[in-house]
């Protein structure tokens, strides 16, 4: 599983905010089959460019990427940290179970999608509401999620695959979702922060109150109508928001996991590229702000061999090996072409990139929207030629 690293900065919460909305609202435009016309400006910085590039996996890695990039910066990363560590134990420890899990949940990638209604943006509801309720029993009612963590600990327990999970269910073959709750909780001992999100999430107590329409809500709570149960507001949103991270870092797993592994993969998402005509080095420099999910999948020696830039007219072709292409304006960069074709090669550095939601920090302005730094450049050097061409087509 690829980490994606990102730089500790402040965080615009605003933004933030409004990029989980956007997510939110272009995971439910892409859910109906992406019909219907979406104005550009309301797309996920990076979506219409995956979109132009015509690889369906790229963007669905970008996808799983926003996942992260959102628990990230909202203060939730450990969780999917955590889980990674857990799949990760539990695949070297037990390699031929996990490939019968993993088979077992492959074809579950397109539900777990389906039924993720991103719930970042409960974050910008003001107060408690019997909607909020009704969606945290919607979501506590997916099997899904339950089912996978209770393999792993199965697994990870006994060394085998339960594909039916038998000891969970009752005489009717359906999931005792509190019976599953403990097994899950008990173990994920080794794993604390994410235990402690499964358990604010999954509330027995909280989801049958609310689920036999036996609770009243006020400003401040949620309370059974027998005075029994009493949630407070606080702890009402942090079991939401926690039913939400776990849901996403499991549907992380499963998604990542059901993408082939492909070195093609990785050179898709170049936002933008940049020439350093301030420094002259040899070999010259070139910027590649690249989407930080697709450049972190690594593989880049096996695609990128060369670099050609094709001068026609006043536009300049730039090709890196077999990436997509890009095209600009030539006018300004005449002399840094210059210096390449005397050089014969050309020094880049991939800069991973993603929504630039961060405070008073340096981002690049592309066609595709506005991209921060997130992570660590990484260089190569290749070799490089310029060319004409008279071809105006």
């Amino acid at each position: 599983m690829n980490e994606m690293p990102t730089e500790i900065l402040e965080i615009d919460q605003q933004k933030r905010m409004a990029l989980a909305k956007q997510f939110s609202e272009c995971e439910r435009w892409l859910h109906f089959g992406g019909k219907g016309v979406v104005r550009p400006q309301n797309l996920v910085p990076g979506y219409s460019l995956l979109s132009t590039q015509h690889n369906g996996d790229a963007l669905v890695v970008y996808r799983d990427g926003m996942l992260r990039y959102l628990a990230q910066t909202g203060g939730y990363d450990e969780v999917f940290a955590e889980m990674d560590r857990f799949v990760s134990t539990c695949q070297s420890a037990h390699p031929d179970p996990m490939r019968l899990a993993w088979q077992a949940h492959r074809h579950r990638a397109d539900l777990y999608h389906d039924q993720q209604s991103n719930l970042f943006e409960v974050g910008v509801t003001p107060s408690l509401s019997h909607e909020l309720c009704h969606l945290y029993q919607l979501k506590y009612e997916i099997l899904e999620t339950l089912e996978f963590l209770a393999h792993l600990c199965a697994i990870n327990k006994t060394g085998t695959h339960d594909e039916g999970l038998g000891s969970l269910r009752d005489t009717r073959g359906r999931l005792v979702k509190g019976r599953a709750v403990e097994f899950v909780a008990s173990g994920l001992g080794l794993y604390a922060s994410l235990r402690t999100a499964f358990l604010n999430a999954y509330n027995p107590k909280l989801r049958n109150t609310i689920g036999h329409n036996e609770y009243r809500v006020s400003e401040d709570s949620v309370k059974s109508l027998d005075g029994t149960i009493e949630v407070p507001a606080k702890e009402f949103m942090r079991s939401l928001i926690s039913l939400q991270i776990v849901q996403n870092a499991v549907l992380y797993q499963v998604s990542s996991h059901a993408i082939a592994p492909s070195v093609e993969l990785s050179k898709y998402g170049i936002a933008a590229i940049g020439f350093d005509r301030e420094h002259i080095t040899d070999p010259p420099l070139l910027l590649v702000w690249q989407l930080a999910p697709l450049l972190n999948r690594g593989h880049r020696d096996q695609w990128l061999d060369r670099a050609q830039f094709v001068v026609r007219g006043t536009r300049l072709i730039t090709r890196l090996g077999t990436a997509p292409e890009a095209t600009g304006d030539v006018t300004e960069v005449l002399e840094w072409l210059s210096l390449v074709a005397k050089s014969g090669s050309v020094h880049c550095e991939f800069v991973p990139v993603m929504p630039c939601i961060h405070l008073q920090h340096d981002s690049v302005m592309t066609n595709w929207g506005e991209f921060c730094e997130t992570g660590t450049s990484t260089e190569c050097v290749v070799a490089a030629e310029v060319s004409e061409s008279t071809d105006m087509g």
